[in-house]
């Protein structure tokens, strides 16, 4: 039996503090998307975060299970990330129903009780693109794009400087838990083949500081992304900074290679998102340029300097090599 094919499934992956819950929410503008808020950070795909594509075979019954799992997903957290859009697919009362139940999930939310979200989307199913939008899977594109015949996925790549400073701003505020700067996953990054060509080994990581440790962890992640979606018709790599200067040339352009026709319902979401700064670390309207450019006022020459040092050979960083520092 010839497995089915996941074209109506578009992965957008990024690491962490990359603009990926914006780009994210940018797919979920568009009325015929169906947006999936990091599914596999809610439920964990058993596959390792810096997967060897030379397993694929292992894990390729594993992430189509997970995969054709998603529709079942009725988290709020993954289901009801706001703001939320208008479908073509969903009726006036279905809509009206979900954005009442993701409402009372969320309230439900800050007394510790779960209340799943009704699946509104059991008979649209064959009529939405799925977007699944992740923070995990930057060291598993590889897999995921040979495992899965057809999905689309756009890596998102953040300078590292600007990476860095939002983690350490996050870690400031307590957003973060020692995970992001955790040694079982530098062992996973250590044992592949672009780590294994740098000279850093764990005690010499452990012995960085933060910047620095968060700085290879960039370069690793992202330079395994790049060498694995190499030469790949059905990914693209596109830079945080790019769709921050020109936020409608580029979503165009990312939508176009994702077979998604422009609709005025994300541009209107690009002129509102983009135009205002609102408070929270995690809020998806800002002016889009001045995060971007944040990092220059954040961390010292210093801190710039190591971090750019620590990713200077890499093919990620090379992406920003002409960039201003």
């Amino acid at each position: 039996m010839t497995p089915q094919p996941y074209d109506n499934l578009i992965l957008v992956s990024g690491m962490p503090r990359s603009g990926t819950t914006w780009i994210g929410k940018i797919f979920d503008s568009h009325p015929d998307t169906i947006y999936l808020h990091e599914p596999d950070s809610h439920d964990k795909i058993k596959i390792p975060l810096a997967a060897d594509c030379r397993q694929l075979d292992h894990y390729r019954e594993v992430m189509r299970h997970w995969v054709d799992s998603l529709k079942n997903n009725t988290a709020v957290e993954v289901r009801g990330k706001l703001p939320l859009f208008s479908k073509r697919y969903l009726s006036g009362i279905s809509t009206f129903i979900f954005n009442r139940n993701v409402e009372i999930a969320k309230i439900g939310q800050r007394f510790s009780l779960r209340f799943p979200i009704i699946n509104v989307w059991k008979k649209s199913s064959g009529h939405g693109i799925t977007v699944w939008k992740s923070i995990q899977s930057t060291g598993r594109v590889g897999v995921l794009a040979r495992g899965l015949d057809g999905i689309k996925i756009v890596q998102i790549i953040r300078h590292p400087a600007g990476h860095v400073a939002s983690i350490l701003r996050g870690r400031a505020m307590n957003k973060f838990d020692s995970s992001v700067d955790d040694d079982n996953v530098l062992k996973q990054l250590l044992a592949t083949e672009q780590a294994r060509r740098r000279p850093e080994r764990l005690a010499d990581l452990r012995r960085m500081s933060l910047e620095e440790r968060q700085a290879w962890r960039w370069a690793v992640f992202n330079d395994k992304a790049i060498e694995e979606l190499e030469g790949i018709a059905d990914a693209m790599i596109i830079r945080y900074e790019d769709i921050c200067r020109h936020p409608v040339r580029e979503a165009k352009k990312i939508f176009a290679f994702t077979g998604l026709p422009w609709d005025v319902q994300t541009e209107e979401f690009l002129g509102y998102s983009t135009g205002e700064n609102r408070e929270g670390y995690y809020s998806v309207r800002k002016k889009s340029i001045e995060v971007a450019q944040r990092w220059q006022r954040e961390l010292t020459p210093a801190q710039v300097s190591r971090i750019m040092a620590m990713v200077a050979e890499s093919r990620a960083g090379k992406l920003y090599r002409e960039e201003k520092t």
